[in-house]
């Protein structure tokens, strides 16, 4: 079986956009959470935790107040956007 990758390869628009604004958020913000993987890559994703990002799949587990947070592309409950209200994060 053999394989053709077309030109253009690679992300993604959204991705791209992703990636940019979590190595954005990384310069500018001393912690930084992301709700969830940020994308579906695993070697981009170690490379993000390498950096500092933090992966989180609940709220509470962000102690710091003011800190950052990433919710990737698919969103989350509405009722999240009360919690980091609450908690004083910074919404990426």
């Amino acid at each position: 079986m053999s394989y053709e990758i077309v030109e253009p390869a690679g992300f993604c628009a959204g991705v791209k956009r992703a990636i940019s604004l979590a190595e954005e958020a990384l310069s500018k913000y001393s912690r930084v959470y992301c709700f969830g993987e940020l994308i579906h890559n695993e070697g981009v994703v170690n490379r993000f935790r390498e950096q500092g990002l933090i992966v989180i799949s609940e709220l509470t587990q962000v102690s710091d107040k003011g800190a950052a947070l990433i919710i990737r592309s698919h969103g989350c409950p509405p009722e999240v956007y009360d919690l980091v209200s609450a908690r004083n994060l910074i919404l990426v």
